[in-house]
């Protein structure tokens, strides 16, 4: 049945693609990049304020982690939003 082969193919994209993004062996560059997306990610459409970004990413060095910011803006993974006076991250859905 070719629904059936589909959706094994679709199962198996799906956790090969996983296991690459979770497995693979990356600089702490990298390793941080991805940190710093999901963090926004996981505050969804509220975002979180560049503050509290950085209190849960003090172990990145602040100009790396400019840089990280910066990376995600012009790659259009984040935007940058003011809301009452702040600056808040928000990721592009």
């Amino acid at each position: 049945d070719v629904r059936f082969a589909q959706s094994v193919i679709e199962y198996y994209f799906v956790n090969i693609q996983n296991l690459l993004e979770n497995d693979i062996f990356r600089s702490k560059s990298e390793e941080a990049l991805i940190k710093m997306l999901k963090i926004v990610k996981s505050h969804g459409t509220l975002g979180i304020t560049r503050r509290d970004l950085y209190r849960k990413t003090r172990h990145v060095p602040r100009k790396e982690r400019n840089d990280i910011i910066e990376s995600l803006i012009e790659t259009e993974h984040i935007f940058v939003d003011i809301v009452n006076g702040k600056q808040v991250i928000k990721a592009r859905i």
